[in-house]
């Protein structure tokens, strides 16, 4: 198995911010120019905030479908396991590459739909529409369950990592209880807390 370290995810990082940046640049000067050139008052702003707010719904609604969609098809094929909704991080493209999975539906800046499935003799991963799990870890080649930081777009966000003997990473998810929070990479300490136990196999902490 190929030792992931997360450069590659790093550098992924970067480049997308980059990206961002030279994108916002240039839709802030085309849209001055096209005011400028028309003479266009505030309803040319008015409507330019509509728009992207209308895509930003759109886009918020379909991905919280999916990931409600992924946890329930898992939850149907894998009766009685824990199932932990999750958004990937980066470093899961190159999670799937080392480990000869497709990488279909896994963007390289981390935010696709995925669930964990935490059965008693291995960890199974599911990946947006698939109907079978992309990849699988033998509990007994885990060695670690734990939160550490992630890439996440262009930023680093804590997510759970799950690492085996050899010290690859084979899992690396910012889970998706609250799924809002997690579209952006973000999750709480209790939630982050929460993925640890469910997917160690550890009993809940009575109040935690």
């Amino acid at each position: 198995m190929a030792k992931n370290d997360g450069s590659a995810a790093e550098g992924r990082r970067r480049g997308y911010l980059w990206v961002l940046v030279a994108v916002a640049v240039v839709g802030v000067l085309r849209l001055a120019v096209q005011v400028g050139r028309d003479g266009s008052d505030a309803a040319v702003w008015v409507i330019a905030v509509l728009v992207v707010a209308l895509v930003v719904v759109v886009t918020v609604a379909v991905v919280l479908r999916r990931i409600g969609a992924l946890a329930r098809r898992v939850a149907r094929r894998r009766p009685g396991a824990a199932v932990v909704p999750a958004s990937a991080a980066a470093e899961m493209a190159d999670v799937a590459l080392a480990l000869g999975a497709s990488r279909r539906g896994i963007s390289g800046q981390g935010g696709s739909v995925v669930a964990v499935a935490v059965l008693p003799d291995r960890l199974e991963v599911w990946v947006g529409k698939d109907d079978e799990p992309r990849w699988s870890v033998p509990r007994v080649q885990v060695a670690s369950v734990h939160v550490a930081s992630a890439v996440f777009g262009a930023r680093h966000r804590d997510a759970v990592q799950v690492t085996v003997r050899s010290g690859a990473v084979v899992l690396a998810v910012v889970p998706a209880y609250r799924p809002m929070r997690s579209m952006a990479g973000s999750a709480s300490r209790q939630d982050l807390e929460r993925a640890v136990r469910e997917i160690s196999g550890a009993p809940a902490v009575a109040g935690g």
